[in-house]
């Protein structure tokens, strides 16, 4: 369902309500009485991917502020989309600390740059690309609503080494709802918004079974994104505009209120931004966080942890094996919560009981808990509260899920670099100097600018009359006058002359080194097949464009060699 006809839904559900339409009632949020005992250092409540007038959101970050502060958070984590260029210090706003991520759209799928610092040109371009500029600045990259029903919004690249998934995203949950569903649900919303938009969750099992999958063969955190934007328009977002038929549903505090992000750091808050956005994101990283349905139960705590011997691992630790381990589990819930203890994704133990200890294997695996209330709502009955894994023993298995085959030597290829041709968009410039020499060493130099002057402007390098036949990766040997990305292309004729093409993405900056380009991570840019076929690729491509560049960015690459190789 689009937000088109979602924002028709609830503009006809508001008139119902108003004349009186509506004898329904939201199912009552459960009361949690005083817990007997408390965390230390006091759990932190979160709202995590929150969109604002910087982009396609409806409020101020001071508004956005006001409305978590109302709604009892103690951290917001802005993540307005933009191309990671700019990032703002974190500060206090209302009492709550405002720190600012960025979502980026990458050609496959939007990933959520977190504690990142500004790039020096647009991030953009193939996932793997982005996330590997994000670590590069160091930030953690989130693959953000992966399993959305929107294909175009759905994370499609499951290779690429993300840090985190939104295991839970709003904006997700409605989409897959009916009509029907959606205007009795929204005739509730003036009566209890919470407890209507918790009504709207679905356990997402794909979501969650990928998310332990992918604890396997790392530490994955995962985080529930609220995705709010508090806007329903029927016409495509334009920042700064707020016209008549924009509707500010749900509010940011609805959003804030339905469920939250519990953070576990290291150390009380200080009450100075830069040191307690220093904690948030350590917690972040460390995955040392669970969420809480709010609109279900509000007020929930727990403690989880696997101990062994002397050590022990709280949530998001990894836990060395001394003897015998033992899970040892508390939660401040409602009565009646249904506790399970998942492992390796699979339902290992379940238990009424809001505090218990129970020995588990030893052998390695990743641990979970979930709690679920009394007659939850939802197909697939939503949980109440999900923790992030517990690692039991773990390190050689992602130690060997991450470490890379050995290689075997290259044979290369050199390709004909000093004799390229050069292509460019109108005024825009794309000069080589097939031959120079610089202290003693022997290359090719390729000045680039791009003009703003035509709608795509480009530059590119054109290596031609090439056999790949046979081979598994290109090698690039280069450095350029600053930081830059550069599309590295295949591409073979076809009937229309343009012929087809195959790009990868290669980070390049003063530093001269080799890049291994390895054939399998080139993509289709356009209607391309999907695998490029090497024995009738004509020519590379070397190509600076406006997908990670200005359009008025100029510069030059030093190139050593060029060659094609098989390992």
């Amino acid at each position: 369902m689009t937000r088109r006809l979602l924002f028709l839904v609830c503009a006809v559900s508001l008139v119902a309500a108003a004349v009186g339409l509506s004898g329904l009632r939201p199912v009552p949020i459960l009361t949690v009485s005083s817990p007997s005992w408390q965390p230390a250092p006091r759990h932190l409540r979160a709202a995590y991917h929150v969109h604002s007038t910087l982009s396609d959101g409806s409020g101020t970050v001071g508004a956005i502020a006001q409305a978590a502060a109302d709604s009892g958070l103690d951290v917001v984590i802005l993540t307005d989309h933009g191309d990671g260029t700019r990032v703002s210090a974190p500060r206090y706003r209302s009492g709550v600390l405002c720190i600012e991520a960025v979502e980026i759209n990458t050609a496959d799928g939007h990933v959520v740059a977190l504690g990142m610092r500004p790039s020096p040109y647009p991030l953009a371009g193939p996932a793997r690309a982005v996330v590997e500029d994000i670590h590069r600045l160091g930030g953690m990259a989130i693959a953000a609503h992966p399993d959305s029903p929107r294909l175009s919004l759905r994370w499609r690249d499951w290779t690429v080494p993300v840090d985190g998934i939104e295991w839970l995203n709003a904006d997700s949950e409605w989409r897959d709802e009916g009509a029907v569903a959606l205007g009795r649900l929204l005739l509730t919303y003036r009566l209890g918004p919470p407890q209507t938009l918790a009504a709207l969750l679905d356990r997402p099992e794909r979501t969650l079974a990928r998310w332990d999958a992918l604890t396997q063969r790392a530490g994955i955190v995962g985080l529930a994104g609220a995705d709010a934007h508090a806007r329903l328009s029927l016409r495509d977002h334009t920042p700064g505009q707020d016209p008549w038929w924009q509707l500010s549903l749900p509010s940011y505090g609805a959003s804030f209120q339905t469920f939250s992000t519990r953070l576990v750091p290291d150390g009380p808050m200080t009450g100075e931004a830069e040191t307690d956005a220093r904690l948030v994101l350590s917690a972040i990283a460390r995955g040392r966080a669970y969420t809480v349905i709010d609109g279900f139960a509000e007020g929930g705590t727990t403690e989880f942890r696997l101990v062994s011997g002397t050590w022990n691992a709280g949530i998001g630790g990894i836990l060395p094996v001394d003897g015998t381990v033992t899970a040892e589990v508390r939660v401040h819930g409602p009565p009646g919560t249904r506790l399970t203890l998942y492992r390796d994704g699979q339902l290992w133990h379940e238990t009424d009981r809001l505090q218990f200890q129970i020995d588990v294997p030893s052998q390695p695996s990743v641990w979970r808990l979930e709690g679920r209330l009394p007659a939850s709502p939802g197909a697939s009955p939503m949980p109440w509260l999900v923790t992030n894994p517990v690692y039991l023993d773990t390190y050689a298995a992602h130690r060997r899920a991450a470490g890379a085959s050995p290689l075997s030597p290259v044979m290369p290829m050199g390709l004909p670099v000093a004799s390229g041709v050069t292509e460019h968009s109108p005024t825009s410039q794309s000069a080589l100097q097939p031959r120079v020499v610089v202290a003693g060493r022997e290359m090719s130099r390729w000045d680039f600018t791009l003009s703003p002057d035509t709608a795509a402007p480009f530059a590119a390098l054109v290596v031609e009359s090439l056999d790949l036949t046979g081979t598994d990766r290109l090698l690039l040997r280069a450095q350029s006058d600053q930081p830059m990305r550069l599309s590295v292309q295949l591409r073979h004729p076809n009937a229309s002359g343009d012929g087809e093409r195959w790009g990868s993405s290669v980070y390049i900056d003063g530093t001269d080194r080799e890049y291994d380009i390895p054939m399998t991570s080139f993509r289709p840019i356009g209607t391309a097949t999907a695998v490029p076929p090497l024995d009738r690729i004509d020519r590379v491509l070397l190509v600076v464009d406006t997908v990670n560049h200005r359009p008025t960015h100029s510069g030059h690459l030093l190139i050593y060699h060029l060659a094609a190789g098989k390992r």
